[in-house]
């Protein structure tokens, strides 16, 4: 999910470099080797790619946007129904964040990098909780909860 302010400071970059279905030996971070284009699409006007490894066949793909920055990893249907409902929540657009002390990209480099997570500190969150249902596979009541969480 991307703040509207995301949104601006992201257009507002400029970009040496960008991804189109001729890109080839693409150096992604994180990842061994290079990349070449297998696919694209568009979610919400946002450009996707589908990058296929030039040295490991059998390595599953991933998704990087137009500036080349890793979006998914772990694709291994191309962009089925499920990788596009990932992509979806990625550039779904949240118009005020619930805790503007923390943004999403603190959120992705602390390592919660799934699209359909919101950046909170815990106080934020346990206010949040308040207002919904959670299912736990145990009953717990929000006393017995805030209490494990200090321990």
């Amino acid at each position: 999910m991307i703040s509207e302010e995301q949104r601006k400071q992201s257009s507002k970059e400029q970009r040496d470099f960008e991804v189109n279905m001729n890109t080839e030996s693409l150096s992604v971070k994180g990842f061994l080797g290079t990349w070449h284009t297998a696919d694209s699409t568009s979610v919400s006007g946002v450009d996707f790619f589908l990058m296929k490894n030039d040295t490991y066949a059998d390595m599953a793909n991933i998704v990087v946007d137009g500036g080349g920055r890793l979006v998914l990893d772990n694709v291994y249907d191309g962009f089925d129904e499920h990788t596009t409902e990932l992509l979806r929540q990625e550039v779904m657009e949240v118009p005020k964040l619930p805790d503007e002390t923390i943004s999403v990209d603190n959120m992705k480099s602390y390592g919660y990098s799934w699209g359909g997570m919101l950046p909170m500190n815990e106080t934020a969150a346990l206010e949040v909780m308040q207002n919904c249902n959670v299912f736990c596979s145990i009953q717990i009541t929000p006393r017995e909860w805030r209490r494990t969480k200090r321990r």
